[in-house]
């Protein structure tokens, strides 16, 4: 069986197709834009485990889906217990910064002993 985003990326375009079938463009343009999904790779270090997620999942849903443990507190962003840091260098908290929509985003899990 295909995977649910392609079975629901085909659902979403026969509904397309059937509005501009029936003439109405402005009802699929409308369909065009819902539930439109993009489905982008997280590469986590130095686990090297790459996993494909939604852009906008949280980073820490991502990796505990992928078995990566990733030392909570709060679950809020105020303790930074769950801090991560990104490809670029920039420092975020897992628990409420989404992945973002590039084709690949790599996390580097940083280690704290006292956590």
């Amino acid at each position: 069986m295909a995977p649910w985003y392609l079975l629901a990326a085909l659902d979403q375009f026969r509904f397309y197709t059937e509005a501009l079938a029936l003439g109405d463009p402005e009802r699929a343009t409308l369909i065009g834009t819902i539930g439109v999904t993009t489905v982008v790779q997280v590469h986590f270090l130095p686990e090297n485990c790459t996993v494909s997620c939604e852009a906008g999942d949280l980073i820490y849903d991502v990796a505990t889906a992928a078995g990566i443990f990733i030392p909570t507190g709060c679950l809020m962003g105020s303790c930074h217990a769950c801090e991560v840091e990104l490809a670029g260098g920039e420092r975020v908290c897992s628990c409420i910064t989404p992945v973002g929509s590039g084709p690949l985003i790599a996390v580097y899990l940083l280690t704290d002993p006292t956590w």
